[in-house]
């Protein structure tokens, strides 16, 4: 599942001069890595669901079909903007949610 908003985050590589807000900057960064794991793991149960019980009921396929579809739109913006906690993300993402849209076509 993709939601949020992102806001592009222009840094100057040519300024090595560490201060309190490149420290700020950098602790983010390390936390989106974080983030970019523990998002796509909160939709395993759903896909445990869908692929080891083989339950559709509730798995609405126009949700995780839009839900892919967002993904793949923000993951090649990701690319663009060379972003790679984003890219890590939405890579995994649509992965994820692929498999869903798969698993509820093949067991509904």
């Amino acid at each position: 599942m993709s939601q949020g908003q992102y806001r592009i985050h222009l840094r100057n590589h040519s300024n090595k001069k560490k201060d309190s807000h490149g420290a700020r900057a950098k602790f983010m960064d390390d936390l989106m890595y974080v983030v970019a794991l523990i998002a796509p793991i909160m939709t395993i149960p759903q896909l445990l669901q869908v692929w080891a019980h083989k339950q559709t009921q509730g798995v609405s396929l126009l949700t995780w079909g839009a839900y892919a579809s967002v993904s793949l739109l923000w993951l090649i913006y990701g690319i663009v903007h060379k972003e790679k906690p984003f890219i890590l993300t939405q890579f995994l993402l649509l992965i994820l949610d692929s498999l869903i849209v798969i698993g509820v076509l093949l067991y509904k």
